[in-house]
């Protein structure tokens, strides 16, 4: 029972957050919150955007009553700049690290995205 409730609590936020059109686009396609099983990804063209997404997460897990382990969360900003820009992004009132790189189901990305920090 508690995968079907997960299973419907997580597509209620996947098109909460689809719907928000703070996401990143491709064309007209919504890619702004790939998933894969319990791992979610958050994609958004600005800090602001990026805040209003977690915000909308925030607000979700306040209606279910659902923590997140917001340690094990992290925000990158990608840049082709050297310089790596500073967020200052929050869950709720607890502020969010902020990391070079990270890895998505098994592929590595980096900030600067350099293709040969991904191999």
């Amino acid at each position: 029972m508690s995968t079907l409730l997960y299973l419907v609590n997580v597509n209620n936020l996947l098109n909460g957050l689809a719907e928000s059109g703070f996401g990143s686009m491709f064309m007209s396609i919504c890619c702004g919150n790939p998933a894969y099983a319990d791992d979610i990804s958050l994609l958004a063209l600005t800090p602001f955007y990026l805040q209003r997404m977690i915000d909308i997460v925030y607000q979700s897990c306040q209606h279910w009553n659902v923590s997140i382990h917001v340690e094990n969360s992290s925000v990158a900003v990608f840049t082709k700049s050297r310089l790596h820009p500073s967020v200052n992004i929050f869950y709720g009132s607890l502020p969010m690290s902020q990391t070079d790189s990270f890895v998505h189901p098994g592929n590595h990305y980096s900030y600067n995205l350099k293709n040969k920090d991904r191999i």
